[in-house]
C-alpha cells in the first residue's frame, strides 16, 4: 500500500521524470537519501517501471490514434495486432469495444494502419479517433 508521500513523489515524478531527488527532498522537509530509499523501494514493488519522456508528436510531423475495436477472438486479433508497425499498445477493455489500440507514427501512416485493422477477418466493428492534445 501506498502511503501520501508515496503519492506524492509519484505525482511529482510524473510531472517531471528528471526532478533532482534535491528538489523532491525539499517538497518533503526529508533528506535525499530518505527520497532515494523511497523511490528504490517503490521501483522494487514495481509501481514505478520506467523514467520516459512525453513527446510533442506535432513538432516532429507524428500523430498518435486510438482505434477502438470490438473483436469476434481477442488473442488471434491480439496476435495479428502486435505485428503491425506503428502500434505503441493495445488494451483489453469493456463496454462496446473490447480492444483498444494506440497508433503512434508519422500522420499519414495512421489512416492505413487503421484500415489493416479494420479489414482484419476477426473485427467486427472498429471505430478511430485521433488524439489532438493533452489537457
Amino acid at each position: 500500500m501506498l502511503d501520501e508521500k508515496d503519492m506524492r513523489i509519484l505525482d511529482m515524478l510524473r510531472e517531471n521524470s528528471r526532478a533532482p531527488l534535491k528538489t523532491i527532498a525539499r517538497e518533503f522537509g526529508v533528506s535525499e537519501t530518505a527520497v532515494k530509499k523511497r523511490i528504490e523501494k517503490l521501483k522494487k514493488k514495481g509501481v514505478i517501471r520506467k523514467y520516459t519522456v512525453e513527446i510533442n508528436e506535432k513538432v516532429i510531423g507524428c500523430a498518435k490514434s486510438v482505434a477502438c475495436l470490438d473483436v469476434a477472438n481477442c488473442e488471434e486479433a491480439i496476435a495479428f495486432i502486435k505485428t503491425l508497425p506503428f502500434v505503441s499498445s493495445v488494451f483489453l477493455a469493456s463496454g462496446s469495444h473490447n480492444l483498444i489500440v494506440e497508433i503512434e507514427g508519422p500522420e499519414g501512416v495512421i489512416p492505413r494502419v487503421f484500415e489493416r485493422l479494420k479489414k482484419a477477418k476477426f473485427v467486427k466493428k472498429a471505430c478511430n479517433s485521433t488524439l489532438v492534445r493533452r489537457v
